[in-house]
């Protein structure tokens, strides 16, 4: 009983003065943050920075959210698979800890599409801006605080601009630095097992980071951050270390 009591008080608002927020957009913005979706920074895959990729990439993932009401630590594998020379699949697995919770569970599956990309600079510089389009969907276990048990659905979608800088150029030791932004929107949806209820809804996401790399090396980093709307907002930091991909 004491557990139901606790998990409908979950459902009418974890955050401080959460009573003014709706029951879904609560619902909503739970799910996405224990799902892949936004348990963990987005990394930038070789469609965003401009690259070819010939192989599988391993992805080591660790993403942190910091708040009063859900303080969490996510620990993920990512394994990226090239599907054309502009766009990739990724499956990932992970699990999130958080003080006084249950360890969770995590399972994702996400796709990205080069759809532009513009050279800029003078005489022959291979500098250029890149767009494309990304979707993401994934399912959690859903455990904190307050809830027992249950379950998180969410999908996202989103635009990632990048700036890749030297492309092509200047040899496949030199490093490389490539930021990138992507605004999106997600949609998620829970279901609270002790209370037999689901909530769901919608949030702007905004993500951006930066990669790291050689191009002739088979380790590169990432480090980003994405901000999920919700009153004070919610921001997960987080970094990936890149191996293979070559």
């Amino acid at each position: 009983m004491r557990r139901g009591c606790l998990a409908a008080a979950a459902l009418l608002g974890l955050a401080r003065g959460g009573f003014a927020q709706a029951l879904n957009d609560q619902g909503g913005r739970l799910a996405l943050l224990l799902t892949p979706v936004a348990a963990f920074a987005p990394i930038a895959t070789s469609t965003i920075t401009h690259e070819v990729q010939k192989s599988p990439a391993f992805v080591l993932r660790y993403g942190y959210l910091a708040g009063q009401d859900l303080p969490k630590n996510d620990f993920g594998a990512t394994i990226t698979f090239p599907l054309a020379l502009s766009s990739t699949i990724s499956l990932t697995a992970g699990s999130a800890a958080c003080v006084g919770c249950k360890t969770a569970g995590m399972f994702g599956i996400g796709a990205d599409f080069r759809i532009y990309e513009q050279p800029f600079g003078v005489f022959n510089s291979d500098e250029r801006v890149t767009i494309s389009l990304n979707a993401d969907g994934g399912w959690g276990q859903a455990r904190t605080r307050f809830i027992d048990n249950g379950d998180a659905w969410s999908v996202a979608a989103g635009m990632p601009v990048a700036l890749v800088t030297h492309a092509r150029a200047g040899g496949n030791d030199k490093l490389r630095f490539v930021p990138w932004v992507t605004p999106g929107v997600g949609y998620g949806s829970m279901h609270i097992d002790e209370v037999d209820r689901t909530s769901k809804g919608t949030r702007f996401l905004l993500a951006g980071g930066l990669a790291v790399y050689t191009r002739g090396g088979t380790i590169a980093g990432n480090i980003g951050a994405q901000y999920l709307a919700w009153r004070d907002g919610d921001i997960t930091f987080g970094v990936a270390l890149v191996i293979g991909g070559k």
